[in-house]
């Protein structure tokens, strides 16, 4: 049996990838330089001739290359891969931290020497969380280590933090603010060769009683005293009191750059963050939300230069939710890595084999887009590090970046969807089929007809779909070796023949061009 769904996709994630205006890319001789090293001393360990000092010093240099970081509107540097700690039990931080932070080459064996030296410049966390000074502690010991090891140790740690609402308006803000910098900053005071920049945002433009898990009322009556006797309005009562923290941010910006590297805001409506930007007298550098917030903000974004950051991705592609298209998608992301590993002449035993959580990492990134990555899983750790998305090849074929953003697509809404047990237990008795359209928006539609399996074709053929548009796709179930012919719908000429080659419980993407 075949099932059949027939969608125009990339509508919203075509912008993020088509239209952002790349003017902070780097020269591509440049990068494919950089990226040699990267391959040549992520795959040999470096050469066996230099000295330890020299090996760390270039794999610094090749953890704050250009693949790596973005850069702001304001010209400061920002790594586009960081550790999402916002939440993350305590008892998780201090192994979890010091995992993504250490640089030491000590590593007795191989799994620990895959697992060194990941790479992290960049942590993601927030006032409410209540874990600043821990997490400014535990990096303060990371990196002590560190310099014992290599004296000639010298690194910069990026931490974005979040005003919380119960501090909205300016004069609360500004208490939130300094109480962030003083246990953050505290750790490093007699460390010289750490340099510590610190990007504030708010964390959400107000207090919504419609959100189940928000407390306005009782977590401002659990204030204390002398932050309910600023002045300032009470912010669940002042829709429009972001507007004196945004005044009150790039006051403290102004007096503490660059230790205060940028200012942004989090969660913000469209909306929203169009009120700010007309009163703002600096605008955000920094705009951080979930992969939804994020699309809906994008010609903001662009416009403007603001730097996106998207977090809870893998909430999304990981979720338990026996959704459809989010299993589909998953399915298709694992296929994608496979099929890049084989390209590259990597099995899966491979130590740099491609993971599927680094490829979408990847992706993401080489399009300048900054992801936040919360784990407790040290694997995981690895897998979502800048030592790992290293490894993956920075250009891919044209269908492969079609596939990426079809996943992306996918994984979109996902709370919107059915759901539908019984087909993602069923989904591994089948393949996973999408015809993506790739032809222009002057050539005519295509059908698609399924002819039989392998070389035993029927008679006639069985019609999958007529008159599929360019720039749409098709998902369909299938089955090793089933054959299919697409045609042009007007003429019937033949376009191409594709026969399914993927496993049961795969996935296979099959692009439309001539």
């Amino acid at each position: 049996m075949i099932i059949t769904s027939n969608v125009h996709i990339f509508t919203c994630v075509l912008i993020l990838f088509t239209q952002w205006p790349f003017s902070n890319k780097i020269n591509s001789n440049k990068q494919s330089s950089i990226l040699a090293e990267a391959a040549l001393f992520q795959r040999s360990g470096g050469d066996a001739q230099k000295t330890k000092d020299e090996q760390q010093q270039q794999q610094q240099d090749l953890y704050n290359n250009e693949r790596l970081v973005a850069k702001l509107n304001n010209n400061e540097i920002i790594p586009l891969i960081g550790l999402g700690a916002e939440n993350l039990e305590n008892d998780h931080i201090a192994n979890i931290v010091s995992a993504a932070f250490s640089s030491s080459s000590s590593a007795s064996n191989k799994e620990e020497e895959e697992r060194s030296n990941l790479g992290y410049h960049l942590l993601d966390t927030a006032r409410v969380s209540g874990n600043e000074r821990l997490i400014s502690e535990v990096l303060s010991n990371v990196v002590s280590k560190n310099h014992e090891d290599n004296p000639a140790y010298n690194t910069t740690i990026h931490i974005v933090t979040k005003v919380w609402y119960t501090h909205l308006g300016y004069e609360r803000t500004k208490i939130s603010i300094q109480e962030s910098m003083d246990d953050i900053l505290g750790q490093f005071k007699d460390k010289p060769y750490v340099t510590v920049k610190i990007h504030f945002l708010i964390h959400w433009p107000q207090c919504y009683d419609a959100i189940e898990w928000m407390n306005c009322v009782e977590d401002e009556e659990a204030l204390p005293a002398y932050v309910k006797e600023t002045g300032d309005a009470i912010p669940h009562q002042a829709p429009f009191a972001y507007l004196g923290s945004w005044r009150a941010m790039e006051e403290m910006y102004k007096e503490h750059y660059p230790t205060i590297s940028s200012i942004g805001v989090s969660n913000f409506e469209r909306e929203q963050l169009d009120a700010l930007l007309q009163a703002a007298r600096i605008k955000p550098h920094v705009y951080q939300g979930n992969l939804e917030m994020v699309m809906l903000a994008m010609p903001e974004l662009r416009h403007y230069n603001i730097h996106p950051q998207v977090y809870g991705l893998f909430q999304t592609v990981t979720t338990t939710l026996p959704v459809t298209k989010i299993d589909i998608a998953r399915r298709q992301l694992i296929s994608l890595a496979d099929e890049i590993s084989r390209e590259i002449n990597l099995t899966e035993k491979d130590e740099n084999s491609i993971f599927p959580a680094t490829l979408l990492l990847s992706f993401l990134l080489q399009n300048e887009v900054g992801v936040m990555a919360r784990t407790t899983s040290v694997q995981n750790l690895m897998y979502n590090s800048p030592k790992k998305i290293l490894q993956v090849p920075s250009s891919l074929a044209p269908a492969q970046n079609d596939r990426l953003l079809h996943i992306l697509d996918s994984v979109q809404y996902h709370w919107n969807e059915e759901e539908e047990g019984h087909k993602v237990v069923e989904a591994d008795e089948k393949v996973h089929v999408n015809f993506h359209n790739k032809l222009s928006e002057d050539q005519s539609p295509i059908n698609i007809a399924f002819l039989g399996v392998g070389a035993e074709e029927q008679k006639e053929a069985n019609m999958v779909t007529e008159k599929m548009e360019p720039g749409s796709t098709l998902y369909i179930e299938s089955y090793p070796g089933h054959v299919f012919l697409v045609t042009n719908a007007e003429t019937g000429d033949e376009i191409k023949k594709f026969e399914v080659k993927a496993d049961y419980g795969k996935a296979e993407w099959f692009s439309i061009e001539l």
